[in-house]
């Protein structure tokens, strides 16, 4: 299994509410992180959020403008 360090330096209230979230679930910091990761890779690439192909322009959209 692939082992990665991170050089992160968080905000001291944002690593103690890590910190108090892992001690309350059992688990730790890496596992949060791994849960943390997955949950936003899986929004990220669901189909809703799949990129949109550009839209057919409607050819009656400017006709009355002169376009």
């Amino acid at each position: 299994m692939l082992e990665i360090v991170l050089n992160w330096k968080p905000d001291t209230k944002v690593l103690t509410q890590l910190m108090q979230v892992a001690y309350q679930e059992n688990k730790s910091l890496e596992s949060l992180f791994e849960d943390a990761i997955a949950q936003y890779l899986q929004a990220r690439l669901s189909p809703q959020n799949a990129p949109k192909s550009p839209a057919i322009p409607d050819p009656l959209i400017g006709l009355y403008d002169g376009r």
